[in-house]
């Protein structure tokens, strides 16, 4: 999430990161064990209530994975190498498959976005689609 005023230059730099990794930049060993830390760190909040709990379930069923596959899951990141990463990032890093949801002023923010060149859908509040604009 970001603030309104910084929207558009936020987007912008993440499809350019994404973009980086999916084409010319190779992920770092640096920024793995930066992401690894931070994952570890953080797994235990996963768990931190009955709805937190529930959630992590309903995405083990939802990717067929087994319950073991929690405690196994830590294993794995420590494990992953450099390699397999990078292998995975050129795959997933394809920005041109990405949807992106911004919400807040459209007339503020809709001239920046055309200027990505992508497909732009404006919904109401509801979730109507309101207007279909390609680039």
């Amino acid at each position: 999430m970001v603030k309104g005023d910084t929207t558009f230059l936020s987007t912008q730099e993440m499809i350019k990161e994404l973009t980086e990794i999916g084409t010319s930049r190779e992920v770092s060993i640096d920024e793995l064990n930066k992401v690894r830390g931070g994952e570890i760190k953080g797994y235990p909040a996963q768990f931190e209530s009955r709805g937190k709990i529930v959630g992590q379930l309903a995405d083990l069923s939802r990717h067929d994975k087994r319950p073991l596959w929690l405690k196994e899951w830590l294993t794995h990141l420590e494990k992953t190498q450099l390699d397999e990463v990078n292998r995975s990032a050129k795959r997933l890093a394809l920005t041109q498959e990405y949807h992106i949801v911004v919400a807040g002023d459209l007339k503020a923010h809709l001239a920046q976005f055309k200027s990505l060149g992508r497909p732009i859908i404006i919904y109401s509040p509801e979730g109507k689609v309101l207007n279909k604009i390609q680039p």
